[in-house]
């Protein structure tokens, strides 16, 4: 990934790779310039809105951004109804 900022496409392809074959994940990038993040497999969704350039702006900003909303993807996903706890 080029040291500049990413685009949506660029992380959605990142997220994408950390993904199990049957999630997947969708990004958008709002008129505001924050991030938009959709993940689904069928069943569950999360979406995470207005993700700021601090987050997302960079690759490092990224590998932290990764790991915190695979966390919150798990704990959806171990959930009987697909709640949050």
């Amino acid at each position: 990934m080029p040291s500049s900022q990413p685009r949506a496409r660029d992380i959605e392809i990142h997220f994408n790779q950390r993904l199990q074959p049957s999630t997947h994940g969708h990004c958008v990038m709002e008129a505001d310039g924050t991030l938009t993040i959709h993940l689904h497999d069928g069943e569950r969704q999360l979406t995470v809105v207005g993700i700021t350039r601090a987050t997302y702006g960079n690759q490092e900003a990224l590998f932290e951004l990764g790991p915190a909303l695979l966390e919150e993807w798990s704990a959806l996903c171990s959930q009987p109804d697909g709640a949050l706890p």
